[in-house]
C-alpha cells in the first residue's frame, strides 16, 4: 500500500516538472503570423533628379577663404578704421556723411592734421576728390596719404595748416581754394561747358552717332565747334575728345527736345550748329537715310532757310 502512495507521488511531481516547463517556453511565430503581426519598413524615396549644370553650385577654395578687404581689391577705397605694417590702428576716421558732391581734382598737399581724437600730424597728400558740405564751411578730402601709404579721408575744418606743394602757397580758406582749383581744371571746366552749352554738344553727338559709331573724324569736328564756342578756355581738343567717349547718346525725343531750346539763339550762332552738323554728315562715306534726313530737320527746327 505504501509503495503504491509513493509511486504516485513520483508521478505527480514528474507531471509538474513537465506542466512547468511547457508554461515558460516561448511559443514559435509562424511565417504567417509575421505577416500580418509585424509592420513592413517603408521604402526609400527616390533619389532627386540633379540641379541642370548652369546652376549647379559650385564651392572653390577661393570661397572657403575668409573675406578680404585686401583681395577684394577695396581696401584703398575704404571709409573706416585702418592699420600699418605693424598692424597698430593709426587714424581716427571722419563721418563724411553730408559732404556732397563729390568732384575730381588731383594736387598735392601738405598738411598738419588734428584728428577726432586729438591726435596731430603732419603728411602729404595727394587730393584725387573732395566735397563740400551746404554752407561751404568745411570740406572732405579723399586722399592718398603718403604717411601711410594708403587711401585716407580728411575734414578741412580739421586741418591746422595747409601748403600747396607745387607752389608753395599756404592756403587759409582750404574749402575756397578747393573749388577755386576745381574750376580751373580740366573736370572743372568740362562741367562748366556742359552746364553751358550742353544742348548744342549733346545733339551734335547725337548726329555724329546716328550709325551707331562716334568716329575720330566726328569728334574733332564737335572738338572744333565746342573750342570756337567756349574760345579762351584753357580746355584742349584732346581733353575734349576724350570726353566724348564717354558720353551717353540721348533719345528722339531729347534730341528734338535739345533742338528746341536751341531755337532760341542768335541767327549766327543756329547757322554756326547747323553748319556743324552738316560738316559731321559730310565726314561719312557713305551715309544712311537719317543722316540724309537729319540735316534738313535740324535746319527746319531752329528756323533756317534751306
Amino acid at each position: 500500500m505504501g509503495f503504491i502512495v509513493f509511486l504516485l507521488l513520483v508521478i505527480g511531481f514528474f507531471l509538474l516538472i513537465r506542466a512547468g516547463r511547457k508554461k515558460g517556453k516561448r511559443p514559435s511565430i509562424t511565417s504567417s503570423q509575421t505577416e500580418s503581426s509585424v509592420r513592413p519598413i517603408p521604402p526609400l524615396p527616390p533619389p532627386q533628379p540633379p540641379l541642370p549644370p548652369t546652376i549647379q553650385p559650385t564651392t572653390s577654395d577661393k570661397d572657403r577663404e575668409p573675406f578680404s578687404l585686401k583681395k577684394a581689391d577695396l581696401l584703398s577705397e575704404r571709409i573706416g578704421s585702418s592699420t600699418d605694417a605693424e598692424g597698430e590702428d593709426n587714424d581716427a576716421w571722419e563721418n563724411l556723411d553730408g559732404f556732397a558732391p563729390e568732384k575730381r581734382l588731383e594736387v598735392e598737399l601738405e598738411i598738419n592734421y588734428r584728428d577726432r581724437n586729438g591726435q596731430d600730424t603732419t603728411r602729404r597728400i595727394r587730393l584725387k576728390r573732395f566735397a563740400c558740405n551746404d554752407s561751404l564751411s568745411d570740406a572732405a578730402l579723399m586722399a592718398h596719404c603718403y604717411l601711410r601709404g594708403a587711401f585716407r579721408s580728411f575734414r578741412a575744418s580739421r586741418v591746422q595748416r595747409c601748403v600747396d606743394v607745387e607752389t608753395g602757397e599756404i592756403i587759409r580758406n582750404l574749402p575756397q581754394y578747393l573749388l577755386e582749383a576745381y574750376a580751373s581744371s580740366p573736370a572743372g571746366l568740362l562741367e562748366a561747358m556742359w552746364e553751358k552749352y550742353g544742348d548744342e554738344l549733346a545733339a551734335l553727338i547725337y548726329v555724329g552717332k546716328l550709325d551707331g559709331r562716334l568716329m575720330k573724324k566726328e569728334r574733332e569736328v564737335i572738338a572744333s565747334y565746342m573750342l570756337n564756342r567756349i574760345k579762351d578756355s584753357a580746355l584742349s581738343e584732346a581733353d575734349l575728345l576724350e570726353e566724348f567717349k564717354t558720353v551717353d547718346v540721348l533719345s528722339k525725343n531729347q534730341f528734338a527736345r535739345c533742338l528746341g531750346r536751341l531755337a532760341i539763339l542768335s541767327d549766327m550762332e543756329r547757322s554756326s550748329f547747323a553748319e556743324a552738323v552738316e560738316a559731321i554728315v559730310a565726314t561719312k562715306k557713305t551715309k544712311s537715310a537719317a543722316e540724309e534726313e537729319v540735316i534738313p530737320y535740324v535746319r527746319k527746327r531752329l528756323g533756317l532757310s534751306k
